[in-house]
């Protein structure tokens, strides 16, 4: 929200601005980069009002007006893990993949648990299946295995390694992953599409997985 400055709202602004940050001359830059030139003493956005902000408009398809106040908001919020997702989300959507899969890995160096690896998954699955670069999904599926061997996301890790193995013609590692990931969650929701997976390996690649 703006601090406004002007003759009638400034002196009762003054004990919220003194809690948010030092008074700033007009047109001055914090050395945090709260303030921007001209706009006086003008309080950073909070990151949620932000990110909340991005939501909606990629919620209404106004992919441009999310791309803008990604754009607008990078250099003061470029370290918050939840703005980067938004980012990441908005970098897809608009088309731009490699910026997408950048913003969504420092997404996930500025986090940890859940959303971590839900970041590490988002540039995988982009690297794979938009970029169709199978060298930088393997090196992300890596990070992510390496962080979490054991994850909260293990079994769509799992699944999504295995099409990358196919897409690399590692049948028989395909195999070997499909199978484990069947074995530890028989029932799971992605067992259906694990099968069909399987049977497709085996049909028609059985020679390799012999």
């Amino acid at each position: 929200s703006t601090l406004r400055t002007d003759d009638v709202d400034i002196e009762a602004d003054q004990t919220l601005r003194s809690s948010v940050a030092p008074a700033q001359p007009a047109g001055a830059v914090a050395a945090d980069g709260a303030f921007a030139p001209g706009d006086g003493a003008q309080e950073k956005p909070a990151p949620g009002d932000v990110v909340s902000r991005i939501r909606q408009a990629l919620a209404t398809g106004d992919v441009d007006e999310a791309l803008a106040m990604v754009k607008k908001n990078a250099a003061g919020h470029g370290k918050d893990a939840s703005f980067l997702e938004a980012a990441g989300d908005t970098y897809l959507r608009a088309g731009l993949d490699a910026e997408a899969v950048e913003a969504y890995l420092a997404a996930a160096a500025r986090s940890g648990g859940k959303d971590a690896e839900g970041a590490l998954l988002d540039a995988a699955r982009v690297s794979l299946e938009r970029r169709k670069d199978l060298g930088g999904a393997s090196d992300i599926l890596a990070l992510y295995w390496s962080r979490f061997p054991h994850g909260f996301f293990e079994q769509e890790a799992s699944f999504l390694h295995a099409r990358l193995l196919v897409k690399q013609k590692k049948h028989a590692d395909a195999r070997a992953r499909l199978e484990s990931l069947l074995a530890m969650a028989p029932e799971g929701y992605l067992s259906t599409q694990a099968h069909l997976l399987l049977g497709s390996i085996l049909e028609t690649y059985m020679s390799d997985c012999a």
